[in-house]
């Protein structure tokens, strides 16, 4: 039933009816979070500036509810009613998500919609749940896989929350999803938390969208209508997430404040510090669980710092973390340092550890790819970058047990090429029954570890991210580990888990070697 258009109203309705904003801001109604009703949709301060700042390309890492999706939404079935043929492709992350964006953020409004600006649907399509074609020849459909087909926009809700669970879905929305924008005139909106953390599709495109931002506001480069503009909103740029009543401010929530206030240029009231303390500190506060930077942002780095809820380690780094075992671990001269590999063409990791008492320091982390094992021996003992120690003071060096396996180049097998360079790799190390054994040890022997910051930054990235399989169709886990840049720290890692006891014990060795035993390096600081 159309809206009764009141004088007033209808002279307003005609003055602005071309105005987009005027007309996303006054004639759609949204469903209700609290009672599930329709209420006049009105855009929030950051949605208004959104609108004031959007381009035709556009890149949003954005805080937990402040309402983009249901923005951009809305801007899309606007555009479906106004512009005729005009053809609209959503990709969601699952398949029960694409289906609550369409019924929800949709359907709803168009059902709701009670002014002459509402298109009617094209007979026959009425029942979809997941695609809209309207008498004017436009359509709007929402998707978890996009492949072929010429859009004129195209959004992506959540593509860090994809890239962390289905990375290959996300690979294919940015190799054939993105592609469908065809004319230089369409429009692309990518909006996500950065939820999956410092790497995959949507950390990579924000990373590249900022960039492509920074050098068109600094003038270095003239954008274009394909350029991509980048949106950060940190929490604090929200005023609803505020508290009215007070709430306990620790002392490191104090100091996090004083921090974020000189970093960021800003001044906190005391109702958004309560209201941040009990979202992270409350009886269901995201800090607990490692989310809280990544759900609720102050800066474009703390977006992306989480724990990753389906990695394997993430419980027993969250406690190292708590625990203060991921710090400052410099490399002791007091003690030997060890070794632990994962070896392959496609990626090798070493991971450099120092045993002090019971516990295990890790003190320095190395990777590449696509180098001959000569490349790695040179790097360990100092021809390639100057370690804090010298090739003197290694102890064990402990690879996985294709360490035998034949090396093309040379035809000797891995371990006499270590051998002839002066690196004696461990024998006899055999391979674990099943994988599920080796991840089951990791976890339990990361509780027994010290992490230095700073040298082991990029390994503790792997560790973060290091997770199993996920099987898009049944939305869940698969029982091994996913193979990509994260695996082979992971796996290094579980070469220490597993064999690092053992190799102790075969030396004899059950307590450190002290420093006395050994010469002295000669490159240490006195």
């Amino acid at each position: 039933m159309a809206a009764i258009l009141t004088p007033e109203f209808r002279d307003e309705y005609s003055a602005n009816i071309r105005d987009w904003k005027w007309r996303v801001s006054n004639l759609y109604h949204i469903k209700s979070m609290k009672a599930g009703d329709a209420i006049p949709f009105r855009p929030n301060p950051i949605q208004r500036r959104f609108m004031d700042d959007m381009w035709r390309r556009n890149v949003v890492l954005k805080p937990r509810g402040i309402g983009m999706s249901t923005l951009i939404d809305v801007i899309i079935l606007d555009d479906c009613y106004v512009i005729p043929n005009f053809s609209a492709a959503l990709c969601a992350h699952t398949e029960d998500k694409a289906q609550e964006i369409f019924r929800d953020l949709i359907l709803f409004p168009h059902e709701h919609c009670e002014y002459p600006v509402k298109r009617g649907l094209k007979e026959g399509t009425y029942g979809s749940k997941s695609e809209m074609q309207f008498d004017n020849g436009s359509t709007v459909a929402v998707y978890v896989t996009m492949a072929g087909g010429s859009h004129q926009a195209i959004v992506s809700t959540e593509l860090g929350v994809l890239s962390a669970l289905n990375p290959e879905a996300a690979k294919n929305f940015k190799m054939q999803g993105l592609p469908t924008a065809r004319d230089d005139n369409s429009f692309v909106f990518i909006e996500s938390t950065g939820q999956g953390g410092p790497q995959g599709v949507f950390y990579d495109t924000c990373m590249a969208a900022r960039e492509e931002t920074n050098m068109i506001l600094s003038g270095q480069i003239k954008g274009s209508k394909t350029s991509y503009r980048f949106h950060f909103y940190p929490w604090f740029d929200d005023p609803r997430k505020s508290r009215k009543s007070e709430y306990p401010i620790t002392k490191e929530d104090a100091q996090y404040f004083e921090k974020i206030e000189r970093e960021c240029k800003v001044k906190l009231t005391n109702e958004q510090k309560w209201w941040y303390c009990e979202t992270a500190n409350g009886p269901t506060g995201l800090a607990k669980i490692g989310e809280m930077h990544s759900q609720y942002p102050s800066t474009f780095d703390e977006a992306f710092e989480c724990f990753v809820q389906d990695a394997y380690l993430t419980e027993a780094l969250n406690r190292a973390t708590q625990d203060g075992r991921v710090g400052t671990f410099k490399y002791n001269p007091m003690y030997p340092v060890d070794t632990w590999w994962d070896l392959g063409l496609d990626g090798t990791s070493i991971w450099f550890s120092q045993t002090i008492g019971n516990m295990v320091n890790f003190i320095w982390y190395f990777e590449d790819s696509g180098k001959e094992l000569p490349y790695y021996l040179d790097y360990l003992q100092g021809g390639m970058v100057k370690l804090p120690w010298n090739k003197s003071r290694y102890r064990f060096h402990t690879a996985p047990h294709d360490v035998v396996r034949r090396d093309f180049a040379t035809l000797q097998n891995v371990w006499q090429v270590a051998k002839n360079r002066g690196v004696a790799f461990e024998r006899g190390i055999e391979r674990p029954a099943r994988k599920q054994d080796s991840i089951q040890a990791a976890m339990m022997f990361c509780h027994r570890c010290n992490f230095d910051k700073e040298n082991c930054a990029q390994g503790l990235r792997r560790l973060e991210n290091y997770r199993p399989q996920w099987d898009a169709k049944l939305d869940m886990a698969k029982p091994n580990p996913r193979h990509d840049k994260n695996s082979h720290g992971g796996d290094a890692f579980q070469t220490a888990a597993l064999y690092h006891d053992m190799i102790l014990k075969k030396h004899g060795e059950r307590a450190p070697v002290r420093a006395t035993e050994f010469a002295m390096p000669q490159d240490y600081p006195r």
